[in-house]
């Protein structure tokens, strides 16, 4: 009769180091803690790039890869290397990039453009110094851009329409009045008094905010909202 013998290893508990990755959420944590850091630092006025961060979340990650080869598991970390490998390599790429700082500051009516466009950076229209402000009678402005910041100053003396469009992320601010979200669109007016040449503004963006003023900055009492569409 052959007697079978019960395994040596029934019975026996599980390797605790062999269940879960046990390393993700203390790499988490210390990634969290650095990133942290590093914005504590920025914020004391110290400059540093947006690239830092992620960079900083994938040194960590490096660290616990290799510790994670001799103690624990370091499951899931892998990914999160890889992610933070790729918003790194594009923060770079970014950085890189240097936006256009567009100024146009026209003292004739004969020099504002009629339209014009800009992909990335700050585009800023002064029209206060316009000499002959009623040439400007009519006239419809158009700008348009991809990301950044676009500012258009009116005389105090123009009756003037603008409308402002975000399609993406963004706000739009006309006279004082704000409006943000993303697909964001606002039509508001100003009033340059009686017999006021009056000039119609069209304004969009991809990305970014939108602004509208007279020389002597915002005041809402001055301009009379006429239509605002909904931010989704």
């Amino acid at each position: 009769q052959v007697v079978q013998r019960p395994s040596s290893r029934a019975g026996q508990p599980r390797n605790p180091r062999k269940r879960g990755p046990i390393l993700f959420w203390f790499t988490m944590a210390l990634a969290a803690l650095a990133v942290g850091v590093l914005g504590i630092v920025d914020l004391a006025g110290v400059a540093v790039p947006g690239s830092a961060y992620p960079a900083t979340v994938l040194a960590v990650t490096g660290v616990m890869l290799l510790v994670g080869a001799f103690f624990g598991r370091a499951g899931g970390l892998i990914l999160v290397g890889l992610l933070a490998a790729a918003a790194t390599s594009a923060g770079l790429a970014i950085e890189k990039i240097e936006p256009n700082a567009i100024e146009i500051t026209p003292t004739t009516a004969a020099a504002v453009p009629a339209r014009d466009n800009f992909e990335l950076g700050s585009y800023r229209l002064d029209l206060s110094r316009v000499s002959d402000p009623e040439e400007l009678d009519g006239r419809t402005i158009s700008i348009s851009g991809e990301v950044g910041e676009l500012l258009v100053i009116v005389p105090d003396g123009v009756d003037v329409t603008a409308t402002g469009q975000v399609d993406g992320p963004g706000a739009v601010t006309l006279f004082g009045d704000d409006r943000g979200g993303i697909d964001t669109q606002a039509t508001s007016s100003h009033d340059g008094g009686a017999q006021a040449p009056h000039l119609t503004l069209d304004l969009q963006l991809e990305v970014g905010h939108i602004e509208v003023r007279t020389p002597r900055s915002a005041n809402p009492l001055i301009s009379r909202d006429i239509t605002r569409g909904d931010s989704r």
